[in-house]
């Protein structure tokens, strides 16, 4: 596949986090965010402090979860939230991990807290 979203409805994102973002349920709680909003994807602290994310689903919850994400739970502080762009390699494997939830009807989406880098 050339490009997945200009294929697709799909639509992904990449975003770096920071400001006090680790310690405050961050992670958990954006993953909650993320199941509500059936997205796909992961979450994980960074060794800088910073929380780093990955989403795909329709570009409505993408939206949400980006307005989520600048305001995050609430003992967060949040300074920035900085898009990445994504590589095409990450983009297939986002892609792949969205179809093959689709296929599991218990679990239309399946967001995953990470380990820290």
């Amino acid at each position: 596949m050339n490009d997945i979203e200009n294929k697709s409805s799909l639509k992904m994102a990449h975003v770096l986090i920071s400001g006090r973002v680790q310690g405050v349920f961050f992670r958990v709680s954006t993953k909650e965010v993320a199941n509500n909003l059936n997205l796909s994807g992961w979450i994980k602290n960074t060794s800088t402090g910073e929380v780093d994310a990955y989403f795909v689903g329709s570009e409505k919850n993408i939206k949400t979860i980006l307005t989520w994400c600048h305001k995050g739970p609430e003992h967060a502080k949040v300074e920035a939230v900085k898009n990445i762009p994504i590589t095409q390699t990450e983009k297939t494997v986002l892609y792949d991990i969205y179809q093959s939830n689709k296929i599991n009807i218990e679990t239309p989406s399946s967001f995953e807290i990470k380990r820290t880098l």
